[in-house]
């Protein structure tokens, strides 16, 4: 380490376009090779492949992440880090609440509306 710190150098690598959300959708793409300005698409797509999903370039995929609120506010990003069964079982309940999706259960926190 210490030859490191002597020999090394160090310097910022902006990863996220200026126009683009900072989040790691847009970092992970370009890290892969992908150019976010140009193939952005959101975060669905990507929570498709994650769980098996093939799109068409007509098919929409949102993800769906289901949060804790409370008094209005963000109170939890991951509702908790909520299991895999209990996500199942409320991605049922809110279908049935959303006539016009169909859902797909993912890991977690991190689910799939098309």
């Amino acid at each position: 380490m210490d030859f490191i710190a002597k020999h090394g150098k160090s310097a910022w690598l902006k990863t996220v376009p200026d126009d683009k959300p900072p989040g790691s959708d847009v970092a992970k793409s370009f890290h892969n090779g992908i150019r976010p300005r140009r193939y952005y698409t959101g975060r669905g797509p990507l929570e498709a492949a994650s769980i098996g999903i093939g799109l068409t370039e007509d098919d929409i995929a949102l993800g769906a992440t289901l949060i804790t609120e409370k008094d209005g506010l963000l109170a939890d990003y991951s509702s908790g880090h909520i299991t895999s069964e209990e996500a199942r079982i409320l991605s049922k309940l809110w279908i049935c609440n959303w006539n016009h999706a169909d859902s797909m259960a993912g890991v977690s926190y991190r689910h799939l509306l098309s």
